[in-house]
């Protein structure tokens, strides 16, 4: 007999209540840059930036050029467009003046709360806390057979703060479900500012962002959606410390980065210890996961040790830079070859790059070329163009198959920098004050299909959208994305033989969105969107289906000085994986959740968070997932034997 559990009835009943009375409310801005068709949880890094931004805002009569850029919204053209004002009026008296700057306007909203004209303050000492508590309710497979050594709850605790303006630090732990220690996860970091030498010292866990990242890069990737102009260009910050939870992209050691004149340079030098299937004294693979909750995940924990060494230097002089990057990898043990899925051979790599870009008028043109040990050259090109109320963008990438490198992240495809030829063109128009479009189309071609089936493939992505402000109040969304892809499938051909087949598959998405905001105090949003999946199979049989999918849900946001409440009710029938939705969701501060569903059913979310006497602040979230078409949840020993999910989560946030 099926075991139904009670729905959250009440919270159903007022939201429908409150949406009665109203529409929804306005696009969050993080969404635009981060929503993406991979699910995720905590890849917070340039999240992290962004909220450290807002609490310690860039004083704009001293900020230079690359710093502006560290915001996606700010392209090179629209910080020398900030640079040059700054010039001409002998600097700025208040932020409402970026407001007056055309390349600035379509964004002011956005960026506004990143900035300050005040003179900061020297501070002394300073620290602050975060601690944060995840529990699901219901008991996976392993957790009922005592697999898993540890208990459900996902437990997260990080201090930082500074000693004085020169020294800064921080320590982070983390638990994941089912692993046993507290402190399965510990990172930390110093850093150290010589203003005598303009030089900064970090040391323990730090990240390297330089160049277009075919050589160092974060976890992160931006998403191409409702802006993608700025999402191509990457916007480098150097050395800088790691606060964030992936297991496998932190460096771990000591480095320097300085300032010499128009040249800044650094250098750094890690040791590692990474997770790792090892067989016979070879790698057979790297474990990603970062789960260390029974069996094979703990043994392979820390089993090879990584070291590297690597730098950058970049030399900038009015509307022209050049860089170059260069790393070292030595791991502690041999890969075992093409047959473990890994691309490297013996036990070490070297990667070394050189990038540019080059201002001239209303054109700014950059790229970079890589090369790995044995492989050709990587390469990507791209130039952005503002012709008044348009942004263009023109990039051109090749990314070869032979290309190895592990703290990559370039934009494209392939985020490992492998196996990809493509083109790709975008625009942001502001049409007028109250419209603006936004378009991209991406062609690409994989030369190789996969190490079992050599054959290229071809693809081709598009997107359009357009949104209007009807009111102050009142804005309505648009969108239509296309993806397609060619896929060699199995199939038969007219003997009954088992054959390898190209085939066509093609999603089509619709969105519709309604935001309306009630000043800055109530808020609601109403969102919904159409896929549908079709295969051209060139007249070859084959259990390849049409589908398609639907998803609706409603927001309703409320604000007041020291209280804060989010609500959102989804709805969603996707029958197929292909047709999941992918939904970026607000959640803990810090926190960056892309939610993926499919299957038939319900989801609730209730947001909450509470700011008392300045310095605390304490956020609380539940969240249920019915499936009115499943009785299992997972698979393998995470394994749910129920039709619900649920999670309650609390974060605890203080400083001093």
């Amino acid at each position: 007999m099926k075991n139904t559990p009670p729905k959250p009835a009440l919270f159903i009943c007022i939201y429908f209540f409150i949406f009665m009375i109203s529409q929804t409310w306005g696009q969050e801005f993080f969404e635009e840059l981060f929503e993406n068709e991979v699910e995720s949880e905590d890849n917070s890094v340039i999240l992290e930036h962004l909220l450290y931004l807002q609490e310690h805002p860039m004083d704009l009569n001293k900020v230079g050029s690359d710093e502006l850029q560290t915001i996606p919204w700010i392209t090179p053209l629209s910080a020398n467009a900030i640079i040059n004002y700054r010039a001409q009026q002998k600097g700025f008296t208040k932020v409402e003046e970026l407001n007056g700057i055309k390349e600035i306007q379509p964004n002011y909203n956005i960026i506004k709360d990143f900035f300050t004209v005040q003179k900061e303050q020297k501070k002394g000492f300073s620290i602050s806390g975060r601690h944060r508590l995840l529990l699901r309710t219901q008991k996976s497979r392993g957790y009922k057979e005592g697999i898993y050594e540890g208990d459900r709850s996902k437990i997260y605790n990080r201090v930082q703060g500074s000693v004085t303006d020169n020294f800064r630090f921080g320590l982070l732990t983390e638990k994941d479900p089912g692993e046993k220690h507290y402190n399965d996860l510990a990172t930390g970091y110093g850093q150290i500012y010589l203003s005598r030498f303009k030089s900064t010292i970090y040391l323990g866990n730090y990240l390297v962002e330089s160049g277009q990242g075919l050589v160092f890069w974060g976890p992160y990737q931006l998403n191409r959606g409702s802006n993608p102009v700025a999402v191509v260009k990457k916007r480098a910050r150097g050395l800088l410390p790691y606060t964030s939870v992936d297991e496998n992209v932190s460096f771990t050691g000591a480095g320097i980065k300085t300032a010499l004149g128009n040249i800044e340079c650094g250098g750094f030098y890690s040791l590692s210890s990474l997770d790792a299937n090892v067989e016979d004294d070879s790698i057979r693979s790297l474990q990603n996961t970062g789960y260390h909750r029974y069996g094979n995940e703990i043994k392979n924990k820390d089993r090879i040790k990584e070291k590297v060494l690597g730098g950058y230097m970049n030399w900038q002089k009015a509307n022209f830079y050049l860089g170059t990057q260069w790393q070292t990898d030595l791991f502690g043990k041999q890969f075992a070859g093409q047959t473990s899925g890994q691309p490297l051979n013996g036990t070490g790599n070297v990667v070394g790059s050189v990038d540019f870009g080059l201002t001239t008028g209303e054109i700014h043109f950059f790229g970079e070329v890589a090369k790995s040990r044995y492989s050709a050259f990587n390469y990507i090109q791209g130039i952005l163009w503002n012709l008044d109320d348009i942004d263009l963008i023109l990039s051109l990438r090749k990314y070869h198959n032979n290309f190895v490198n592990f703290h990559g992240k370039g934009f494209g495809e392939n985020e490992d920098l492998t196996n990809e030829e493509a083109v790709y063109f975008g625009w942001k128009w502001r049409v007028q004050p109250s419209t603006t479009t936004a378009f991209y189309f991406d062609l690409y071609r994989h030369p190789v299909y996969n190490q079992e089936f050599i054959k290229p493939v071809n693809g081709w992505e598009l997107m359009g959208n357009v949104e209007h402000r009807f009111l102050k109040e009142l804005t309505v969304f648009l969108r239509l994305r296309i993806r397609n892809a060619q896929l060699y499938q199995n199939t038969f051909d007219s003997y009954g033989n088992r054959i390898k087949k190209v085939f066509n598959r093609q999603k089509t998405s619709i969105r519709a969105q309604i935001d309306y905001r009630v000043k800055d105090k109530l808020g609601f949003r109403t969102r919904l969107e159409y896929n549908w999946l079709t295969w051209n199979n060139y007249n070859i049989k084959s259990s390849l289906i049409d589908s398609s999918g639907v998803l609706f849900y409603n927001d309703i946001f409320y604000n007041l000085k020291s209280f804060s409440v989010r609500l959102r009710l989804t709805l969603f029938d996707a029958p197929l994986s292909d047709l999941s939705f992918y939904l970026f969701e607000n959640d803990l501060p810090g926190v960056l959740r892309l939610k993926m569903l499919n299957h038939r059913g319900s989801r609730i979310y209730l947001l909450s968070a509470y700011r008392w006497k300045k310095h605390f602040k304490t956020t609380v979230k539940y969240e249920y997932t019915f499936y009115d078409n499943m009785n299992s949840i997972g698979s393998g020993y995470d394994l749910i034997n129920s039709d619900h999910d649920n999670m309650l989560s609390l974060q605890f946030d203080w400083s001093l």
